[in-house]
C-alpha cells in the first residue's frame, strides 16, 4: 500500500480562541460609527492626537493578545480623520 500525504489537518484551537468564535463579535454598529466620528470631527487638534495615541496603544499586537475588532475600529476612523 503506498504512502499518502495527510491532506487533512486537524486543527487545534485554544480554550479562549474557542470562546471568541462562540461568542458574538465585538464591533461597532453602524450607528456607533457614526457617533464617533461626529465626536472625532469635533476634538481639537491636541485631543485628536492624544486620542490617537492611546488607541494606537490599545491596538500594538503583544505576544498572543490581539485587539478587539471595536479598538481597531476606533484606531482607523481617528486615522481617516487625521
Amino acid at each position: 500500500m503506498p504512502l499518502r500525504a495527510n491532506t487533512e489537518r486537524t486543527r487545534y484551537y485554544p480554550l479562549s480562541w474557542a470562546a471568541v468564535l462562540i461568542a458574538k463579535p465585538d464591533i461597532l454598529s453602524e450607528k456607533d460609527l457614526e457617533d464617533l466620528r461626529h465626536n472625532i470631527a469635533h476634538l481639537s487638534p491636541q485631543s485628536l492626537r492624544d486620542v490617537y495615541a492611546r488607541s494606537h496603544e490599545e491596538c500594538h499586537l503583544v505576544y498572543n493578545r490581539l485587539p478587539s475588532p471595536k479598538k481597531v475600529q476606533t484606531l482607523i476612523q481617528i486615522w481617516k480623520h487625521i
